[in-house]
């Protein structure tokens, strides 16, 4: 199964400069950008948020006339940018699991019966799977929360 990453997620790993811990996470995967997400990394590097370094493992894709499809209705019917119609549409057509912190996505993907994971659910991925100490996952949390100045809750979940 590929994995379709959404541009909210990426960029976090972008930011940090971890986004090896992706491919980590998903080593039997391809990962699999839509147009809209690269679109808007490049015009996050060209503002200066991010130095967009992406790995070969990732495969920047073209929509297939179907997902093409499914993107206008998702985008014309739904408040949700063109990448995250991009990502729900792509990971519906080619059932791959869906990576986003979008609520509005992760609602989308319910009604499609397209698998997702969040931020959340990586984090824990990276320490149940053994990528990451406990310890070296808490370090990953604050360097999230200082470089893209978001908090992130439910942290104790993390941990179970």
């Amino acid at each position: 199964m590929d994995v379709v990453i959404d541009t909210d997620v990426l960029s976090v790993f972008v930011k940090i400069r971890k986004v090896e811990l992706l491919q980590r996470l998903f080593t039997k995967r391809s990962l699999l950008l839509t147009p809209h997400v690269y679109k808007e990394l490049k015009y996050g590097e060209r503002l200066g948020f991010i130095k967009l370094s992406i790995p070969t493992r990732f495969a920047k894709i073209k929509l297939q006339h179907a997902e093409k499809r499914l993107v206008k209705e998702i985008h014309g019917k739904r408040n949700l940018s063109l990448a995250d119609s991009e990502c729900v549409a792509v990971s519906h057509n080619r059932k791959s699991l869906l990576v986003t912190n979008d609520d509005g996505v992760k609602a989308e993907a319910d009604r499609l019966f397209v698998q997702y994971v969040d931020l959340i659910a990586l984090l824990r991925m990276l320490w149940k799977g053994n990528i990451m100490s406990k310890e070296q996952v808490r370090d990953l949390i604050d360097e999230i929360e200082k470089k893209d100045r978001i908090v992130i809750g439910n942290k104790d979940v993390i941990f179970r």
